[in-house]
């Protein structure tokens, strides 16, 4: 059976850590024995943020400009397809 009544604090703080880092409400709601609904209401309420993607979650935020850290850059590099080879656009020097 689940709990009813409101979130406590410590379970708010789960709710809202757990939900930014991409757990499922489902899971979130099983983990804290609660209904769904509860979980659903209390981030509809608090209006917390769908979970970043991993890409988005490597870039720092400070006073409204975007800096990419190192471990962004490194990932979009792998994510980069290669060049298309462009040997026949190089001079040789003699």
């Amino acid at each position: 059976m689940a709990k009813t009544g409101p979130l406590g604090k410590a379970e708010s703080f789960y709710v809202e850590e757990k939900f930014k880092i991409g757990i499922s409400i489902e899971e979130i709601a099983k983990d804290l024995d609660r209904a769904v609904g509860a979980i659903e209401k209390h981030i509809k309420k608090n209006k917390i943020e769908k979970p970043k993607t991993i890409m988005e979650q490597q870039f720092a935020r400070q006073g409204g400009a975007t800096i990419m850290t190192e471990n962004a850059s490194s990932m979009i590099d792998k994510a980069k397809k290669p060049s298309v080879n462009n040997s026949h656009c190089i001079t040789k020097i003699k």
